[in-house]
C-alpha cells in the first residue's frame, strides 16, 4: 500500500482496489493445483490492507471491488446473462484459455460501472454505516477467512 499512501500524500482521496478474479475457472487456470486457495489468500490480504489503509486515512474513500464475486456470479449461472458454454474455449465466455470474451467482460463492466456511478465510496463523515462498499470490504474479509 506504499504507492497508495504516496498518492494520498499527494492529495488523492478516492481509491478503488480490484481483487483477482477466479482464475481457477479459466481454462488455463484449471492446470494449476491450489490456484483458488492462493487467489483467496491474495484477495484476503488485499482486503485487509485496504481496510487498514482506510482506517489510517479516514478522509479517503476506499472501495474493494470484487471481481472474484462478480465473475463467480456469471460462471455459476451463465444462462441468466444469456451466455452459454462456461467451460468451452471459443464460446460466449472464453476467447482462449486465458482471456474472456467481450460479452463476459460486459457483465463485469456493468457491475463496475454501477459501483463507480452509485453510492460506492464510503464517506466516514456521513455517518452512513450501512454503505454497501463498506459491507463489501467486510464480506471480502469474511470470504478470506472462511472461504466462499
Amino acid at each position: 500500500m506504499q504507492q497508495q499512501q504516496n498518492l494520498y500524500n499527494l492529495g488523492a482521496r478516492n481509491f478503488i482496489f480490484v481483487n483477482v478474479p477466479p482464475w481457477d475457472w479459466y481454462p488455463l487456470g484449471t492446470t494449476f493445483p491450489g490456484l483458488k486457495e492462493r487467489i483467496l489468500t491474495w484477495n484476503g490480504q488485499l482486503t485487509t490492507s485496504a481496510l487498514a489503509f482506510s482506517n489510517q486515512n479516514t478522509d479517503a474513500s476506499t472501495l474493494v471491488f470484487s471481481s472474484w464475486d462478480t465473475f463467480n456470479t456469471l460462471l455459476n449461472d451463465p444462462s441468466h446473462y444469456n451466455l452459454t458454454s462456461p467451460t468451452t474455449i471459443g464460446g460466449d465466455i472464453w476467447k482462449d484459455d486465458l482471456h474472456q470474451t467481450s460479452a463476459s467482460y460486459n457483465h463485469e463492466r456493468k457491475h463496475y460501472n454501477f459501483c463507480t456511478c452509485n453510492q460506492c465510496f464510503y464517506d466516514p463523515s456521513s455517518g452512513n454505516d450501512n454503505c454497501w462498499s463498506l459491507r463489501l470490504v467486510e464480506r471480502a474479509l469474511f470470504i478470506s477467512q472462511h472461504g466462499t
